[in-house]
Order: structure tokens, then sequence, then C-alpha cells
């Protein structure tokens, strides 16, 4: 390369050999711009040398990254230099100002405006907190569910019974009406006065004979026994004459429907039960009394009655008196089960008698 003319600056930008000539004259700057620009001094030697190096380096980033022009609104990117040019080739004369673009690479441009990495990092990190802290409080609202709220509960009013509760029933209200039913009697005679009766029946009574003297329509009627059927009721009075008694006669003997009132509820129960216990109190008794023994199938039926014999809570005395009589005859016949006494079984049939006659007078 040609050593340039004195006066005369050539700097190489990008490839390109540029040559600007600047005629420095004194005063003139003042004049022409009321700003003072800077003004850098240039050796051509110098200038050559830097320039080349700048080259030198911008080929060398080339490969690596795309150059960038740093536009004139960035700061401290752009320098007017006013370079004295000595007269010679050029287009103007004068002093000439040089936009000086300074070429900065994309890898240089990045880490410059990279400079303050802790602020971002700082911004990062409280956003990362934020966004976790709301995650967090998320699921555990969705975990837990909306609050439960306590309600107040207010125990319930027991109210003490009365006293006149737990000493007995409420007085009944209820009634009953127990149809008409047929027994089947061995009757010992019938007589005008109640001494006559009584004095047949005691001569009886010594012979072990079971009676029950009943008034009906001014009558004294004397039963020896009850059964389940006539056939049976014929049996039994047979047994007796062969025994020595004299008046013995198998009868049918009606009992008409009784209307009950002012019973409480297990009153009521029990007098709806009463017709079945009877029937199978008189059958088992009377069969007993006819073949000295005790079926299978009579204890299995006193055992059916056993409940509706022995209910609870019974008040009114004539359901009281029908109660007793039956459960009497029950216990006697319970008895024989075991000891297989005759007496216990005319004992059954005693209770059956008196409960005909408490019944027949309800």
């Amino acid at each position: 390369m040609d050593k340039p003319k004195k006066g005369t600056i050539t700097i190489k930008i990008n490839g390109d050999n540029k040559a600007y000539q600047e005629e420095l004259r004194k005063g003139e700057t003042k004049e022409s711009s009321p700003v003072k620009d800077k003004i850098v001094e240039l050796h051509p030697n110098k200038i050559e040398e830097d320039t080349k190096l700048e080259v030198a380096a911008a080929q060398e980033n080339e490969e690596e990254s795309f150059d960038w022009i740093i536009p004139e609104s960035m700061e401290n990117d752009e320098e007017d230099i006013e370079v004295p040019m000595a007269k010679g080739k050029g287009k103007g004369k004068g002093p000439q100002k040089l936009n000086n673009k300074k070429t900065v690479s994309f890898s240089s441009y990045y880490k410059k405006k990279n400079g303050k990495p802790i602020s971002s990092i700082l911004v990062t990190a409280v956003f990362a907190i934020l966004i976790g802290t709301t995650i967090g409080v998320f699921m555990l609202k969705l975990l837990n569910g909306p609050p439960v709220e306590k309600t107040v509960t207010t125990p319930p009013v027991i109210e003490e019974p009365k006293k006149e509760d737990t000493k007995k029933p409420a007085a009944g209200t209820t009634s009953i009406t127990i149809k008409q039913q047929t027994a089947f009697v061995v009757q010992g005679g019938v007589y005008g006065s109640k001494e006559s009766a009584d004095n047949v029946s005691n001569q009886l009574a010594s012979l072990g004979v079971p009676t029950q003297t009943i008034n009906m329509d001014d009558k004294f009627y004397i039963f020896l026994g009850v059964t389940h059927t006539i056939e049976d009721a014929k049996s039994l009075a047979a047994q007796y004459k062969a025994n020595g008694v004299e008046d013995a006669f198998a009868k049918p003997f009606l009992l008409e429907e009784k209307n009950l009132s002012g019973l409480n509820a297990n009153e009521k129960n029990f007098l709806d039960a009463i017709p079945t216990i009877y029937e199978t109190l008189s059958l088992v008794t009377s069969g007993a009394l006819l073949t000295n023994d005790l079926s299978e199938d009579g204890s299995s039926a006193l055992a059916i009655i056993e409940k509706k014999l022995n209910t609870g809570g019974i008040t009114n005395k004539k359901v009281t008196s029908l109660k007793s009589e039956l459960q009497g005859a029950d216990k006697k016949v319970k008895e024989f089960e075991g000891s297989k006494d005759a007496k216990s079984l005319k004992e059954s049939q005693q209770h059956l008698l008196n409960f005909l006659a408490a019944y027949y007078s309800l």
C-alpha cells in the first residue's frame, strides 16, 4: 500500500477504503457551529494501523455471528469526528464530520444488554415463590374442603313418666265382644233350691268327683266335668256311673255372647284368647282322664297356649278370676304329666268347672 499523502486519511470500514480530506482552518469551526464538537487528531500512520486491527477483529467475529449496525439513538455509539485533511483528492473542501458507526456482534451486544444477571435472577425467584405459594394454598383448600359449620343440637327433652303410670296401666278404654260358644259337660242333676244342690254336691265331692253348681233361671244345675266333644262327655259320664254316681249324663252347655268394656289392651288380648285356651285345656284333661295318660299332642298344645295364658298387666277383677282358674287347670295337668296321679286331673277338671261358673256370671 502506498503511503498516503500528507493531510489525507484513509479508513478501511467493512473492507472498503474511504478517503477523507479536511482542511483545518483556524476559527472556522467556532463560526460554523455554536456547539463545540469533539475534535480528534488522528495521525495517518497510527490510524492505518488501528484500522487494520479493527478490520481484522471484525473478520474474526464474522464467522461466529452476523454484524449489527447500532442505530444513531444508542448511547455512546455515534461520535462526530473532525479530521484535518490535506488538499488533494476528495469530494469537498473544509472540515468534514465522520459519522463513526461502531460494528458490534450479536454475542457482544447480548452480553452488553445482560450486564445485570442478579436483578433478573431475583425477579425470577420472586415470581417462582409467588406462583408456588398460590398453588400450595389452592391445593390445601381443595384437600381440606369447605369449612364445616358447627351445628348446635339441643338434647331432646324427655318427660318423666307420672307415678300413676308406673304403678298400674292406664284406665281401660277398650271393649270386647266374646262370641257365643258351646261347651260339653257332664251334668249331675237339677235342683230347685241352693241348699238341696249344695247337699248333693258335698256327697259327690266325698267320692272324689269334681262338682260345680250354677244358677240358671232360678234352677241350680250340678256339673261334674267338661270335655271337648259330646262323645267324650258320654264316656266320662259312664266312668262316673261306674264309680257310684247315680245321676251323670252328657249335655251341651251354651255360653251366651259376652260384652265387656273398661278394659286395657292386655285384658282385651287375654279375653280374645280365652276360647282357644279353654278348648285346649278341656281336650287335654278329659282325654287324660279317659286314658289315664297325656299324649304328646296334648303336651304340645299346652306349650302353645302357655304364652297367652301368662299375659301380664291384668287388673280387672272378673278377668283376673278367669285367668286364675285357667292357670290352675294348666298347672294340675302338668303335675299329672310328671306324677301320673289321677287326682291332679280331677283337680284340673275342678278349675275348669269354676271357670265356667265365673264366665257364665259375666
